[in-house]
């Protein structure tokens, strides 16, 4: 005989089958995460940005969240407002692998996880320097270094232009990959260095590619001495849509036995670059590298640490001659 409870079983559970399907009406599904970009190694950081969602009332934000190894578990180590697709984290260890992922928050719902990235930040560095100098003899306005055998993409490209022209100034510094250079800094010379100029430009997150030409195109032909240094770095260079990667600049000119740019405030850990003309010889400084020489003028560069006083010093081997110092700070 079968029993009567097994044969109404079937029928006590479709009530609250119904029930369950009634209420699951009212629960939403996970809406899609957000796409991340890949994510940028810098000096002590990494850079992330992700596709913007569109959309989204008040109170929505964006959670960004980190692991050391793939997969998770992901702590949370930011929240950025709903208008704004990016987010830097600091303080990271050099040589170490990170993970990331990013949800999207609204109204108490949170969206899948993004896809993930990863990154492994490290020391600014120098990859390679081209150099062209050009005596008095030719009458031009512009000035090319020689041709890079590979530009690396995403790095950072400085340039460096030197010259011998008071009525001229450079009007813009670009290279065969199309990067568009700004200008950092530029000073001019006094005392014997009268009609000497200096100028120091930069492409962050530069195009890469082989054979790639950095040239100086001044606002007027002269016939005198013009030069033009370029210098590739990596890991200083995230590109939009995070900050300028500039941080501060200093400059002066004086007739010294010390040599200085000045002192300025960085904010973040990065990189100095130094340039400096001298109407004798002179060298870097104490705790910098040379990177470049041309007539006796160089450029020299130095990690920065973190936050506080920068200055970038020369060593001045003839007395009391005239100089011209520069120094960008990259973050």
């Amino acid at each position: 005989m079968i029993d009567p409870f097994v044969l109404l079983t079937p029928l006590l559970l479709l009530p609250i089958f119904a029930l369950l399907r009634f209420v699951g009406c009212f629960i939403e599904p996970n809406p899609p995460g957000p796409h991340f970009h890949p994510a940028v190694p810098g000096d002590g950081k990494v850079f992330l940005s992700w596709e913007a969602v569109p959309g989204g009332g008040d109170g929505a934000d964006f959670h960004v969240k980190r692991s050391a190894s793939p997969g998770g578990p992901y702590d949370q180590i930011g929240i950025v407002s709903q208008d704004v697709n990016y987010f830097t984290d600091r303080d990271r260890t050099n040589g170490v692998s990170y993970y990331y992922i990013v949800t999207k928050s609204e109204a108490g719902l949170e969206s899948n996880n993004s896809n993930e990235v990863s990154a492994i930040p490290g020391e600014i560095s120098i990859l390679q320097t081209q150099a062209f100098e050009d005596g008095s003899s030719t009458n031009t306005d512009t000035v090319a270094a020689t041709p890079f055998p590979n530009l690396d993409a995403g790095s950072l490209v400085v340039a460096w232009v030197w010259y011998n022209a008071a009525a001229q100034t450079v009007l813009a510094v670009s290279d065969t990959a199309g990067n568009v250079f700004k200008l950092a800094t530029a000073k001019a010379g006094t005392n014997v260095l009268v009609g000497w100029q200096q100028e120091i430009w930069y492409a962050p997150n530069a195009v890469g590619g082989s054979g790639v030409i950095v040239s100086a195109l001044f606002t007027g032909p002269f016939a005198a001495k013009k030069a033009i240094v370029a210098h590739v770095y990596s890991n200083a260079s995230p590109g939009a849509p995070f900050d300028d990667p500039v941080d501060v600049t200093k400059a002066d000119a004086d007739v010294s036995q010390g040599v200085s740019s000045g002192v300025a405030a960085a904010s973040d850990q990065g990189l100095i670059f130094g340039a400096a003309l001298f109407s004798a010889v002179g060298a870097a400084g104490p705790g910098f590298t040379q990177e470049a020489e041309q007539s006796g003028n160089v450029t020299e560069d130095r990690r920065v640490d973190g936050p506080g006083p920068v200055e970038a010093t020369f060593t001045n081997t003839v007395p009391n001659q005239s100089w011209i110092a520069q120094m960008v700070v990259f973050r």
